[in-house]
């Protein structure tokens, strides 16, 4: 592993075969190479694969045709040789390499991504998926893959259904366009306000509520507190005590999440 460059001697961090540069010229590779994790699993059946230590995991059908050998994710935690026409939302991407029998299988149910921070504020569909191929370099492009179907601020996850992928050789990229949950619904346009936020009294006021809703409070440490369907403009939250929580508001066409303080 020649990764140390020093006075024209580059350096072998693993072992002592250095080398000396004598004339040439050290240029910076866009292979798909960093710092970051890998993680195996041999899939030959379906269910929830869980490659933790990269901050993924996939679901596939309990009845299908499996990869029948072994996956192997990697997390790199830089940002790629080159990136989307989005806004980043974390610098990092992963690759996944199929060395199975089977080529293709059946549709990927699920794909979450974990560890992601300060998604409160963030619209889940404002969330997409890139892909290109594994080995990709600077000059390969990014294709849009689909979108989040919805993203947890408590377990810091965003997870991506209907994903249509039925084979690994990918790098992937995550994306963001800036949607903001709590001040425009993407689909409608419609404003959802939750007020006086924070809240100093017992009422707290829902505007912009289309259709039937439900609202799930969380506190601090992650206990649910509240879980209620909102069939008013008004949610009496008198038994929560001061401090932070996160709600999060499901509706037929959307999810918001967001931030309520208690005074």
């Amino acid at each position: 592993q020649f990764n140390h460059n020093e006075g024209g001697i580059i350096y072998d961090k693993k072992n002592v075969n250095y080398l000396n540069l004598n004339g040439g010229e050290l240029v910076i590779s866009d292979a798909p190479v960093g710092p970051g994790e890998s993680s195996l699993i041999s899939i030959d059946e379906g269910g929830i694969k869980d490659f933790y230590e990269t901050d993924l995991s996939i679901k596939l059908p309990d009845n299908g045709i499996y990869p029948n050998g072994d996956v192997v994710v990697s997390r790199i935690d830089i940002n790629p040789s080159s990136i989307p026409n989005t806004d980043t939302l974390k610098s990092k991407y992963w690759i996944i390499n199929n060395y199975g029998k089977n080529i293709n299988f059946s549709n990927i149910e699920t794909i979450r991504f974990s560890n992601f921070e300060e998604l409160e504020n963030l619209s889940a569909t404002g969330i997409e998926m890139y892909v290109r191929d594994s080995n990709s370099s600077e000059t390969d492009n990014w294709t849009a893959k689909t979108k989040s179907t919805s993203i947890n601020p408590l377990a810091k996850s965003i997870t991506f259904n209907s994903t249509g992928i039925n084979n690994f050789d990918y790098q992937i990229f995550l994306g963001q366009d800036g949607s903001v949950v709590g001040i425009e619904d993407l689909e409608s346009g419609n404003p959802i306000i939750l007020y006086p936020n924070p809240v100093i009294k017992s009422d707290l006021f829902i505007k912009g509520i289309n259709g039937e809703s439900r609202i799930n409070i969380y506190d601090s440490m992650g206990k649910h507190i509240i879980n209620k369907k909102i069939d008013s403009s008004n949610l009496n939250v008198s038994n929560l005590s001061k401090g932070v929580y996160i709600y999060i508001i499901e509706s037929n066409d959307k999810i918001v999440t967001g931030k309520l303080v208690i005074k």
